[in-house]
């Protein structure tokens, strides 16, 4: 069974308006040939400017969590 919070993530978006400290913005995302805008925040409150490439975390009461790719990037880089 699949967790449906969890479904989406990985899922690059685009931030569509900008999302401020406690204050959700928006992004849009490709899914099964449609595009969707939901409301989104960024993980650990982070803000995140329009326009933005980001990854989704996850997708809770209707809210997605949302992470920086250039963050996600750095993670991947492997040291040395």
């Amino acid at each position: 069974f699949e967790d449906p919070r969890y479904a989406l993530q990985g899922h690059p978006a685009r931030v569509s308006q900008s999302i401020s400290g406690g204050r959700a913005g928006e992004i849009t995302y490709e899914h099964d040939g449609s595009r969707r805008t939901v409301p989104a925040l960024g993980l650990d409150g982070a803000a995140i400017d329009a326009g933005a490439e980001v990854v989704i975390e996850r997708i809770e009461d209707g809210i997605a969590y949302v992470q920086l790719w250039s963050t996600i990037e750095k993670q991947m880089e492997i040291p040395g």
